[in-house]
């Protein structure tokens, strides 16, 4: 409890005590990364690719050794790449994407409802695939489908 610019508490005449509670800055860390792409279309063919990587660590990884409960540690690094090759040429558009995340750890202390320390929750690495395909139709392509307007 702290006393907050002298105020008196009116029914005891003596200076207010109040629990103050905020967020406060934790300890200090540091994140060093570097993040490359490229991107690349070969020729006139329509087809071409981008690929881009993060890569990063911190000085400030989990203790596993520490059972005080009150570790340390920054949350969500984790390396990533991402590769997508595609297709678009004369209407015809194609992407097939891949997304990779390492695993890393998501948050200290588990929020279950109990009093569980400094636990922490770990995210396993992911994979994720995506494709998509589409093509312009125009009234060309379209035309024995639909009879012209007179």
């Amino acid at each position: 409890t702290q006393s907050i610019n002298g105020v008196t508490d009116p029914f005891t005449g003596q200076v207010a005590q109040f629990q103050v509670n905020g967020k406060i800055n934790g300890p200090d860390g540091v994140v060093k990364g570097v993040e490359i792409a490229l991107q690349h279309v070969f020729g006139d063919s329509g087809f071409g690719f981008n690929a881009n990587a993060t890569l990063v660590k911190t000085n400030r990884n989990f203790d596993t050794s520490d059972i005080s409960g009150a570790a340390f540690a920054i949350t969500g690094l984790a390396n990533s790449a991402n590769f997508v090759g595609f297709y678009d040429k004369h209407g015809m558009q194609a992407r097939v994407a891949v997304n990779w995340r390492d695993s890393y750890l998501l948050t200290l202390g588990q929020t279950q409802g109990g009093t569980f320390g400094a636990e922490p929750v770990n995210v396993n690495q992911q994979v994720q695939v995506d494709a998509s395909a589409s093509y312009d139709l125009t009234k060309q392509h379209l035309w024995p489908l639909v009879e012209p307007a007179a």
